[in-house]
């Protein structure tokens, strides 16, 4: 994989990268429920959660949150170092930031990991989603270097303070830990596919995707509130 990737970025810059990645993912998901299914001492004990398990609707409900916020932040993130080349500001600024990021990135998953209660997940994952969509428009929007700062910064915080409770929904979704395990590889299906269609939607109107990202962003935080109810009221079970 390594060694053909490169060729991707040949072909069609870092869009092509993106598309190759979200294409790899594509072929190696359904190698996931081929994994082992973990056993369980009582089986009937594993039957009785089994059929407390969440529904498939809750489940396909979920994945449809997963796509839209993910296909809202890769699709921004890909465009946030053009936005930084039309605010004429200096490469070496851009890396650090995007160091920054990673470090921002640290903080929010140690931050989550504080904050993590199994029976307290509606909340943060729906914080999570709104500040997300904020930052991606922060970026969009951005007009100078601070406001572009804040917002790369923010991303950073909340992607890896997100992703944290969104496993939390998937395990409490499944007790087998299939949700979960789909989930971890699901997410950079849509991310690596947001440069794409972003670069369809947007045509070239960056502050335009800003508005889209937010607005997606909001709606999977709408969406998503059944489905952390249902993960937090099995937790409370188990």
């Amino acid at each position: 994989m390594l060694t053909f990737l490169p060729y991707s970025l040949a072909f069609n810059g870092q869009q092509g990268l993106f598309i190759a990645i979200a294409f790899i993912c594509l072929l190696v998901a359904p190698l996931i429920w081929m994994l082992p299914k973990p056993s369980f001492a009582a089986t009937g004990q594993a039957e009785k959660q089994s059929s407390q398990d969440s529904s498939v609707f809750l489940i396909g409900l979920f994945f449809l949150v997963l796509t839209i916020v993910y296909l809202a932040m890769g699709g921004v993130w890909s465009f946030s170092e053009r936005v930084a080349n039309n605010l004429h500001i200096e490469q070496d600024a851009i890396g650090l930031l995007l160091g920054l990021s990673t470090l921002t990135g640290v903080i929010g998953a140690v931050s989550a990991g504080f904050l993590a209660k199994a029976e307290r997940l509606t909340t943060p994952v729906v914080l999570g989603f709104v500040v997300s969509g904020i930052s991606a428009f922060v970026i969009a929007q951005a007009d100078d270097l601070a406001s572009y700062s804040i917002g790369i910064l923010l991303y950073g915080y909340c992607y890896m303070f997100t992703v944290t409770f969104v496993m939390g929904i998937a395990a409490a979704l499944d007790s087998a830990g299939r949700v979960a395990i789909a989930t971890n590889a699901y997410i950079m299906i849509p991310y690596s596919l947001g440069p794409a269609v972003f670069g369809i939607a947007g045509l070239g109107n960056i502050s335009m995707l800003g508005w889209i990202s937010l607005a997606g962003c909001v709606l999977a935080a709408l969406i998503v509130l059944p489905v952390s109810r249902r993960a937090e009221r099995h937790s409370h079970q188990h």
